[in-house]
């Protein structure tokens, strides 16, 4: 999977209030993608100009890494859940 599609298809303008409901049409490969260490660069630019886009005043290296670490918590739960 192209990891910039991995990206994009993560609800990051949810992910504070999200629920296991928004989780179900997010692909098993896209949450792999999120807990993946490696990947946790991509994450945080995506998350920062998210935050940019949708919250600016939110925009900040601190939000945008807790967004990242709520989003690899969530991912891991709903893989968790799907097995």
């Amino acid at each position: 999977m192209d990891k910039n599609s991995s990206i994009a298809s993560l609800p990051w303008d949810e992910i504070t209030v999200i629920g296991k409901d928004k989780f179900k049409a997010v692909p098993r490969e896209t949450l792999q993608f999120a807990v993946d260490p490696a990947n946790h660069d991509q994450m945080f630019k995506s998350a920062l100009e998210s935050l940019k886009q949708t919250n600016p005043k939110r925009a900040t290296f601190e939000e945008a890494e807790k967004l990242v670490e709520m989003m690899r918590e969530s991912a891991k739960l709903v893989l968790e859940a799907r097995k």
